[in-house]
């Protein structure tokens, strides 16, 4: 059995009752509200897992509502409930944060199954954030200084400068050239 606690805001009693009795047979915990402004007091004040809320509402628009209550509860999945629906404004809310868009009328398989993503996707995340505080930063690694004994074991510089080899094909055998070479001989 579903569990949750879904906030439904639609300006249509009859729909938004409709869908309460929906959603509490299978197994939610549903506050309905005719209004956004009921919607937000009620957001400040309770904690829920999902909103469903209507894109025209009677005194807001439900677009502006949906990024109100990510301003309270960033995290809360909004799914987008609309009997006038267009790609327009699927597209602003997907972008603005929505969850999910749905046109009315819809099947109630195809509510619940949003729903039951929105909170999978909810709870993941939450795991996610959960798992990533348990994770210790890893200290960085720093070079400690050297002691006293550990620089004695380096070789000693090289007073002379290194020979240079060159090979130029497999018949002639190796010339070193150095300067000190060119110094000592008189040509």
């Amino acid at each position: 059995m579903a569990s949750g606690k879904i906030l439904v805001v639609d300006d249509d009693a009859n729909l938004l009752e409709l869908v309460k009795m929906r959603l509490e047979s299978a197994g939610y915990d549903v506050a309905a509200m005719l209004e956004g402004g009921d919607a937000m007091a009620a957001v400040k004040t309770q904690s829920f897992d999902l909103c469903l809320l209507d894109l025209m509402l009677s005194d807001r628009d439900g677009i502006a509502l949906m990024e109100e209550v990510h301003g309270v509860n960033p995290d809360l999945p909004a799914i987008i409930l609309t009997a006038h629906g267009t790609i327009e404004s699927a597209v602003e809310a997907m972008r603005k944060g929505a969850y999910s868009y749905l046109t009315k009328p819809f099947e109630p398989q195809d509510l619940l199954l949003q729903i039951e993503r929105a909170l999978d996707h909810r709870r993941l995340n939450s795991e996610i954030k959960r798992l990533k505080g348990l994770l210790q930063p890893v200290p960085a690694i720093r070079k400690a200084p050297r002691s006293a004994a550990a620089a004695s074991l380096d070789p000693p510089p090289n007073p002379r400068p290194a020979g240079i080899v060159f090979r130029n094909s497999i018949s002639t055998p190796p010339r070193i050239f150095s300067s000190r070479r060119n110094a000592s001989t008189a040509r």
